[in-house]
């Protein structure tokens, strides 16, 4: 009888032993990150309105958690000049609703300060399933803009949609002159005014074009509260004698003193 019972427990052991070890060898590891499509948001806003930011989450699993972050994309450099007064709007939350669930449509609704500086914003979308895995991020920008406080550029020499075209001196200099104004619409004044000339190639699927790090024009006016600014006064002129055939991107970024900022970008091509 000893004998039987011993044999019994034994046998149990055995059972128990190499039911746990299928038990963990059926157990299957989330490795598979979640994805993200169908984001929606405009392309500006107003302050003292609401940015609404709509996306999908997809995961085979379950998803966790999402990150949502804005803050100013201006010019990427930082401002010692005290007349300068920005206040831009910054943005970071964390969501939970959608945890456990395969499939969720996120909207946010995200109020734009009124007193917040107009100008272009960055969105970054980090999100993640339950097991932590995290997805590609998603990278966007918008721009907060206002007619009565955003810096007015106007470019009166080549149409709107006009792809930009350099001037061949006798000398075979290539030049890019323009004409028109950059005006403050706040009573402080323009701070500084920005111009650069970066090359573009195309960046490949989903990317668009992509600039070179190093551009060919790069020029900073101090206005010190101007209330004006007239592009035809540039100098020295914009040379771009150096430049290959290929496309390139004008950028003229303006400021005032309240740190408004408003980035115009035009297309340059070079035969």
């Amino acid at each position: 009888m000893k004998k039987s019972l011993k044999f019994l427990s034994f046998f149990l052991a055995v059972s128990a032993f190499f039911s746990s070890c299928d038990d963990d060898a059926s157990e299957v590891v989330d490795v598979t990150a979640p994805s993200i499509s169908d984001v929606q948001y405009p392309e500006t806003v107003e302050p003292g309105t609401a940015l609404v930011i709509r996306f999908k989450l997809q995961d085979e699993t379950a998803l966790g958690q999402v990150r949502i972050d804005i803050h100013d994309d201006f010019d990427g450099h930082e401002h010692e000049n005290a007349r300068i007064k920005a206040n831009p709007f910054e943005y970071s939350n964390v969501l939970e609703t959608m945890r456990g669930e395969r499939e969720f449509t996120v909207e946010e609704t995200i109020n734009i300060p009124a007193d917040a500086a107009t100008g272009p914003y960055h969105l970054q979308i980090r999100y993640f399933d339950a097991a932590g895995n995290e997805g590609e991020s998603y990278v966007g920008e918008f721009e907060v803009t206002s007619e009565s406080s955003s810096p007015l550029i106007t470019i009166t020499n080549f149409g709107a949609d006009e792809e930009l075209e350099l001037t061949v001196n006798e000398d075979g200099t290539k030049v890019l002159y323009l004409e028109g104004s950059i005006e403050s619409r706040t009573a402080g004044g323009l701070e500084e005014v920005h111009i650069t000339v970066q090359h573009e190639e195309e960046g490949g699927h989903s990317h668009g074009r992509i600039l070179h790090d190093e551009p060919l024009y790069d020029r900073e006016w101090d206005l010190a509260g101007a209330a004006s600014f007239n592009l035809q006064d540039i100098s020295p002129v914009i040379d771009l004698t150096a430049a290959e055939a290929g496309h390139y991107e004008l950028s003229i970024t303006a400021r005032d003193v309240e740190g408004n900022t408003k980035v115009v970008t035009r297309e340059i091509h070079v035969d």
